[in-house]
C-alpha cells in the first residue's frame, strides 16, 4: 500500500513488489471522516503545540528541552497581540503529551482538548512550527503561519521549521521580533504537491485506505 509519492526510505521495497495499491494516510482517513460534517461557524486561529520544553521525550533519550520558559513567555504575548490585532482568538491545540500541570500557557482559556484535526477544520488560520498536523491544514486549506524565534534559529527544530514553510511557500515569523501582518492565503501548487507527496497518493481512489484494501482483497477471491 503506497500512501504517498515521497517514500524514499522504502524505495526499495515498494518497488520490489508486484501489485502496488495506491492510497492515503491515516490523516487523510482522519480527513475523509470529519470531512462529512458541517463546519462550525466560529471565527478561530489554532496553534499546533509540540512541547519543546516539558516533552518526556527530553527526559527519556536524556537531552535537554529545545527552548526554556522564555520562548512561550513570548509567544503568549505573540498571541495577545494577534488576538488584539486581529479580534480573532488563538485557540492552542495541546500536544498530546503535554499537561496542564507542565504550566507551559499561563493562559488556560485558549487551551483545547479537542482532536487538532476538528480545531484545524473549523478555524481560519493555522499558526505552526513543524508539526505532522501540518497536513490537516493543507487538506482543509487553510493558510498557514509557522513560528520561529531566535532561540529556535539556532538549532534543527527552528532550520526544520524554516524548510516547512519553504516547502508549502508559506509566511515565516520570529515571535522575537516585530509582529507582522498575517497572510492569509496560501499558496494551492505547493499545497497539492504536499498532499501528493505526504498525504495522498494522486492515484488513490480517495477513499478510506482500510476500504481500499478490503476491495482489493474481495477482488482476488
Amino acid at each position: 500500500m503506497v500512501s504517498a509519492k515521497n517514500f524514499f526510505y522504502q524505495k526499495s521495497l515498494v518497488e520490489s513488489v508486484k501489485k502496488k495499491i495506491f492510497t492515503n494516510t491515516y490523516d487523510y482517513n482522519e480527513f475523509l471522516s470529519i470531512s462529512k460534517n458541517k463546519p462550525i461557524k466560529k471565527r478561530y486561529f489554532v496553534y499546533i503545540d509540540q512541547n519543546f520544553i516539558n516533552h518526556p521525550d527530553f527526559l527519556i533519550k536524556k537531552r535537554e528541552p529545545f527552548v526554556d520558559i522564555s520562548f512561550y513567555n513570548n509567544l503568549e504575548f505573540f498571541f495577545h497581540s494577534i488576538e488584539k490585532k486581529y479580534k480573532i482568538k488563538v485557540i492552542i491545540s495541546l500536544h498530546p503529551k503535554t499537561t496542564l500541570k507542565n504550566k507551559i500557557f499561563k493562559n488556560y482559556s485558549r487551551i483545547s482538548r479537542l482532536p487538532t484535526s476538528k480545531l484545524i477544520k473549523n478555524c481560519t488560520h493555522v499558526f505552526a512550527h513543524y508539526s505532522t498536523a501540518i497536513s490537516f491544514a493543507v487538506l482543509f486549506k487553510k493558510p498557514i503561519t509557522f513560528l520561529t524565534s531566535n532561540e529556535l534559529k539556532k538549532i534543527r527544530p527552528g532550520y526544520q521549521t524554516k524548510i516547512m514553510s519553504e516547502l508549502l511557500q508559506s509566511q515565516l515569523i520570529n515571535i522575537d521580533g516585530k509582529i507582522t501582518n498575517i497572510i492569509k492565503s496560501f499558496d494551492k501548487k505547493s499545497y497539492l504537491l504536499y498532499e501528493y507527496n505526504y498525504v495522498r497518493h494522486p492515484n488513490s481512489n480517495k477513499k478510506n485506505s482500510w476500504i481500499a484494501l478490503s476491495e482489493y482483497l474481495i477482488k482476488l477471491k
